[in-house]
């Protein structure tokens, strides 16, 4: 190991595990999530979230965490059971220094239960339309079990030179507008508020997708959840969606082509 690599870890691992480095950085990117995303229609994305030497130390630890230990993530449609499909691989506890670094992202709301996990996603890899509605049960401190729903929603992309066309995309289907894709953005965190309907497209290529991901959570029952009639209803109003952008294109298109002709003629 180079002197250089070495330092740059210990220096990786001391901002990690310096409170007053972290929040201090976190008052300066995100010193309030729930306003931010109450300004910003319930969904907020936020570049160069954490310091680059962090970003780049956090895509090492996953980059090297041994296959047998990811898990994998998967399942079928199963509203019985609140289940939606998808397909990636996921670990919550591996490497101590993993521990030290979703600890990190539950100070971006110190007073709220959460949640977290890194999550790769292979070929294929997805989600398929849903809005993230569930209950978790989360053992208090007072030993008691207590059911809890998820509130807060955190993805934050740790892929170097993505792009569009190697899928794996977040794809917003609240937004304003239509359906807005996210890129995975390199030290990026989108984060919003649940429910929210949303997607992650299939990755394409050979290269994996890594992320840290998770919730913030409130005890009781927010909201009823998911149902297949629900879901279905959704993807309609989607592909209608989409339909109606292809209308609107294909009339510019036949306008201005008219317009060519038109100038042409004359």
């Amino acid at each position: 190991m180079g002197k250089s690599s070495k330092h740059a870890r210990t220096k990786f691992k001391k901002w990690l595990n310096s409170y007053n480095d972290v929040v201090s950085w976190f008052e300066k990117k995100c010193p309030d999530l729930e306003q931010l995303l109450e300004e910003h229609g319930g969904l907020v994305k936020i570049e160069n979230f954490l310091p680059a030497f962090v970003a780049d130390g956090i895509l090492e630890l996953l980059e090297n965490i041994d296959d047998r230990t990811w898990n994998l993530t998967a399942a079928t449609d199963d509203y019985t059971h609140n289940n939606i499909r998808h397909e990636f691989l996921s670990v919550k506890t591996g490497p101590p220094v993993l521990d030290d670094v979703l600890r990190v992202f539950t100070l971006l709301l110190p007073d709220s239960l959460f949640t977290f996990s890194a999550a790769k996603y292979c070929k294929a890899g997805h989600i398929v339309p849903h809005d993230d509605r569930a209950y978790t049960n989360v053992l208090m401190d007072n030993g008691r079990v207590e059911l809890c729903s998820r509130r807060i929603a955190v993805i934050y992309y740790l892929t170097k030179d993505w792009s569009g066309v190697d899928g794996g995309q977040l794809v917003d289907m609240e937004a304003q507008g239509g359906p807005q894709a996210h890129t995975p953005q390199y030290n990026s965190m989108v984060a919003f508020t649940i429910p929210r309907w949303h997607e992650v497209t299939p990755v394409t290529g050979n290269r994996p997708r890594y992320s840290v991901f998770g919730w913030f959570l409130e005890p009781g029952k927010l909201y009823e959840l998911s149902t297949g009639d629900q879901t279905a209803q959704q993807q309609q109003q989607q592909q209608q969606q989409e339909q109606e952008q292809q209308l609107v294109l294909q009339q510019e298109q036949q306008q201005h082509g008219d317009e060519i002709r038109r100038h042409q003629a004359g």
